[in-house]
């Protein structure tokens, strides 16, 4: 059975009032819990649809620097002009960036495919930017891989890849598991910006990962089957 999920063309929706991250005052955002990539320059986030955003109160532990490349969770507070909004920040995370492999320059670690299921993806700022979990050995510190390997060439007009994943042999099929496995979640931001062919504006994206069957009663086996992720990239 394949799965089939719509990518979106990101731009956060900037649909707010206060500054303070208390609990205890009445704040009426304008919207909350959005989610964006872009950049960070100094005291504001630049969405990848171009929108900016002025940092007016960040909530997180974290100290808010300059990013080239940054996922942001925030609530919208006001508008302060045209195309322009303060922010109240929730989170900030600098996401993996990486280039897609050809499938032809790929070694032998990077075509490993080990079970990854893409749990939520979208295509913005020339990023296909996706939210990824996979199975670890619990307790483990192995670092784990992951990569977008290109298919050669065009079929139908299509971008093709893979996800690739490399558990180096973990993962919840791991023979002689005895420990258990966690799933983990992950981030990364694959950079596609050149791959729109020249005289096209937009090109059609389908990604294929591995993930674990189930039975009628829920439960997971050991196989697997191809889950296909569909999106379009503009230029």
């Amino acid at each position: 059975m394949r799965k089939i999920i719509l990518f979106i063309t990101a731009t956060a929706a900037a649909l707010t009032m206060v500054l303070s991250c208390s609990k205890e005052k009445r704040d009426y955002p304008i919207a909350i819990n959005v989610t964006a990539t872009g950049s960070i320059s100094g005291n504001t986030f630049t969405d990848d649809g171009g929108t900016a955003y002025d940092i007016a109160a960040n909530c997180t532990d974290a100290e808010i620097e300059d990013m080239d490349r940054v996922l942001v969770m925030f609530d919208v507070l006001d508008k302060i002009g045209e195309g322009r909004f303060s922010i109240r920040v929730l989170y900030v995370h600098k996401p993996l960036c990486k280039e897609p492999v050809k499938i032809t320059d790929a070694d032998e670690e990077t075509l490993v495919m080990d079970p990854v299921l893409i749990d939520e993806g979208w295509i913005s700022g020339g990023y296909i930017n996706l939210r990824f979990i996979f199975s670890r050995l619990r307790e483990s510190e192995t670092a784990h891989m992951i990569n977008l390997v290109r298919e050669e060439g065009l079929q139908d007009d299509t971008l093709r890849f893979t996800l690739r994943h490399n558990g180096f042999g973990e993962g919840f099929a791991h023979e002689g598991n005895k420990v258990g496995y966690d799933e983990v979640a992950g981030f990364v931001c694959f950079d596609v910006s050149a791959m729109v062919p020249d005289g096209d504006e937009r090109i059609p994206v389908r990604i294929t990962a591995p993930w674990y069957e189930t039975t009628t009663d829920g439960i997971r086996t050991g196989e697997t089957v191809d889950m296909v992720t569909r999106g379009i990239l503009h230029r």
